[in-house]
């Protein structure tokens, strides 16, 4: 048994209110309005410019900036498959254009997508971005 917090009764806690009566006008919870983009997220940057080629990409050992990597590891190897991965989730989740065209090539991004854990608001625009250019085939695979 437990003692409920606001009557000092003993038994069963009253029921948690829907989530609809807490939500001004009975609309939906925030975190529901945009089934890809969650309130209070920033979208996806996808710089067009990712597909050329001959930009100048970091290579090796690499500090994130704060703005990307605010807790550690701030360091990753992108020679290291498992490193990289770890870079591409962070600068497509929390990274700027010119992040991503820093520190993304998108010959390995192509290569780790798969293989990349990224929440639906960053996945979906890149898959269909990636799709319309004929760059990854039918189901974003």
């Amino acid at each position: 048994m437990t003692r409920d917090s606001v009557s000092g009764e003993r038994g069963l806690r009253p029921e948690p209110a829907v989530e609809e009566d807490w939500f001004p006008l009975g609309g939906p919870p925030p975190a529901t309005v945009s089934p890809t983009r969650p309130l209070g997220r920033k979208p996806a940057a996808i710089p067009e410019a990712i597909l050329d080629r001959s930009r100048p990409k970091a290579s090796g050992v690499v500090r994130l900036p704060s703005h990307i990597a605010w807790s550690p590891p701030y360091e990753y190897d992108l020679t290291e498959r498992r490193s990289r991965r770890g870079a591409y989730q962070r600068i497509l989740t929390e990274g700027t254009e010119a992040d991503v065209l820093w520190y993304s090539d998108i010959d390995v991004l192509l290569d780790e997508w798969a293989a990349l854990h990224l929440s639906p608001h960053i996945r979906s625009p890149w898959a269909r971005w990636l799709s319309e250019r004929g760059l990854l085939g039918p189901g974003g695979a």
